[in-house]
């Protein structure tokens, strides 16, 4: 079986809480077959990380609408192949206040 390799950023400067009802993640754009979707996991304070999003591979972005105001979370991104089952590494962790 051949390793899915990944190396998603999540774009720190960009994962911003844009509104107190928003927060707006971004990556740079990468390669993947046709069978990968993207996984982001959210973590609120100091909770457990969970899975809330499953992606495409075409998306860079993703809003996340979900949010509270005032709280913290983490957010970080996998790639993960459906025919095979094999999950990358996960991207950078970018944490973020909502205002």
């Amino acid at each position: 079986m051949r390793r899915l390799i990944f190396a998603l950023l999540l774009l720190g400067s960009t994962a911003l809480a844009t509104s107190a009802h928003q927060v707006c993640l971004a990556w740079n754009p990468c390669c993947y077959a046709k069978t990968v979707t993207l996984r982001v996991w959210r973590q609120k304070g100091q909770g457990a990380f969970v899975q809330i999003k499953q992606l495409s591979n075409t998306y860079t972005c993703w809003t996340d609408t979900t949010v509270v105001a005032g709280a913290q979370y983490s957010y970080y991104v996998i790639a993960c192949d459906v025919t095979s089952k094999e999950c990358s590494a996960a991207s950078n962790v970018v944490n973020v206040t909502v205002p």
